[in-house]
């Protein structure tokens, strides 16, 4: 049960055109075992009893399409579903436009992330209450050797220390709203995260799974047939 009454809202970023999938689709569309990734993945987000209002950002040619799964499957927290832009920080930023003026804290969750554990996710919500920003990751599980310019090892690193990032990447709303004010920062970023580094933010990483894969290959779709049981 919600431990507070504070609100929060959860921005799905499905935009993409998944074009490493080599589909006519994109792959947070693709179906797997009778239902699209992305009915996975507003299914996980809507389990989490932290969140109150979900926004799906998709590709304006997939506007109706994804209305249409969202009145199937009956997912009552999504709000509001928007056109993306050209880029993931465009899409976030899109998002951030729709949120309710209540709310205090955002995530911002990969639509190509069905895998994601709800507890997990309010874990990470608690962690951007308390810190301002945080992050789910999982810790590496390989030993990491970085390579000179020659492609020769150089050394070993520390791997204790190495974190893959993944999402929801969750921020008191102040917070994440300034971060997208800058035009020019968002054009880099590679993830949310990042943004707050630039700007000088401390990130609180949250172990989470690695089942919490991100649909990128061909290769991904069969990972989660299997974690699906199918």
């Amino acid at each position: 049960m919600k431990s507070k009454s504070i609100k929060v809202s959860a921005i799905i970023v499905a935009g993409g055109v998944g074009s490493r999938m080599g589909l006519s689709v994109p792959k947070q569309f693709v179906e797997v075992n009778g239902k699209p990734i992305i009915a996975y993945t507003i299914n996980a987000v809507s389990k989490c009893e932290d969140v109150d209002e979900i926004i799906v950002v998709t590709n304006s040619d997939y506007l109706v399409y994804t209305k249409d799964v969202v009145d199937a499957f009956g997912f009552k927290k999504v709000k509001k579903i928007v056109s993306g832009g050209k880029s993931r920080p465009e899409s976030v930023a899109n998002g951030l436009k729709e949120v309710c003026k209540d709310s205090a804290i955002v995530a911002v969750h990969d639509g190509a992330r069905p895998m994601i554990d709800p507890e997990v996710f309010s874990q990470c919500i608690k962690s951007a209450e308390r810190f301002g920003c945080a992050a789910v990751g999982v810790k590496m599980k390989d030993t990491i050797k970085m390579s000179d310019d020659n492609g020769f090892i150089e050394c070993t690193v520390d791997r204790e220390k190495l974190w893959q990032i993944q999402t929801p990447q969750i921020f008191k709303k102040d917070i994440i709203c300034s971060l997208y004010e800058s035009s020019v920062n968002n054009l880099v970023a590679t993830d949310d995260c990042f943004l707050a580094e630039q700007a000088g933010y401390k990130v609180k990483l949250v172990e989470g799974k690695y089942e919490n894969i991100k649909i990128t290959t061909p290769q991904d779709i069969h990972i989660l047939t299997g974690l699906l049981g199918g």
